[in-house]
């Protein structure tokens, strides 16, 4: 009997090192996905690579880097210190980066930001949700357009991405981001990006939301503002988006 509190507790533990390592390898394959379209896109363009793509593609493979890293992202010891305090991030010019490589696979997106938005949130994890969260309507919303809106909101930087596809059932909606959860009928996936949006929200100090009806859904999230972002660095993101 003594050894049955070990035993659960290290069979608890394999299994969140087995679901860490899933998590990692789904975003690692995101992030792969992501350069290969980019570099598909620089073999046909004629005229060479723009600025905007190459900084898409760099931050790609910087995440990638990172996932492959024995202290990478949702492995346990000291995540949530790297997470919120060991890094800033500049969003608008992260959400710019982004959507140069969701247009580079094709995509319509469009991007509303703010300059000099300073998040205290590492780059790589801000990097790695909001990809999570267009890899997402890319794959269940395919063709519809998608807006991205950053700007302050309070003492919290606030990032909306919002598609015209088909929304969530209502059904399904308070439980999209468990793991492995996927919308009926969803066309591929493992259930897994949403649930590591909101692991990696948390983890930065941030909140997390989805709101979604039969015009499309919109993703909120809110992460702390650095102290040097101030009320006239950027204006509030304005509305909901494409679809709303």
């Amino acid at each position: 009997m003594a050894e049955q509190p070990s035993s659960f507790a290290d069979a608890r533990g394999a299994r969140l090192r087995e679901q860490a390592r899933e998590s990692r390898d789904h975003d690692l394959l995101s992030a792969l996905v992501a350069i290969e379209g980019g570099l598909r896109a620089l073999q046909a363009r004629p005229g060479g690579a723009p600025d905007e793509l190459v900084d898409a593609l760099v931050r790609e493979a910087a995440m990638a880097r990172s996932l492959l890293a024995p202290t990478g992202p949702l492995t346990g010891a000291g995540d949530r210190d790297a997470a919120r305090g060991h890094g800033r991030t500049d969003v608008g010019t992260l959400v710019r980066a982004l959507a140069a490589g969701e247009r580079a696979r094709g995509s319509d997106v469009d991007v509303d930001a703010g300059h000099d938005l300073q998040a205290n949130v590492a780059t790589v994890r801000l990097h790695q949700a909001l990809r999570n969260v267009l890899d997402n309507a890319r794959r269940h919303a395919p063709g519809a357009p998608v807006r991205i809106s950053a700007g302050l909101d309070g003492d919290a930087i606030a990032i909306r991405i919002s598609d015209g596809g088909p929304g969530i059932p209502l059904d399904v909606l308070p439980t999209v981001t468990s793991r492995g959860v996927q919308a009926p009928g969803a066309r591929a996936g493992s259930g897994l990006g949403l649930h590591v949006v909101s692991e990696l929200v948390a983890e930065a100090g941030g909140t997390f939301s989805i709101e979604s009806d039969h015009h499309g859904t919109t993703v909120v999230v809110h992460v702390p503002a650095a102290a040097s972002t101030t009320p006239t660095a950027s204006t509030r993101p304005s509305g909901t988006g494409a679809g709303r």
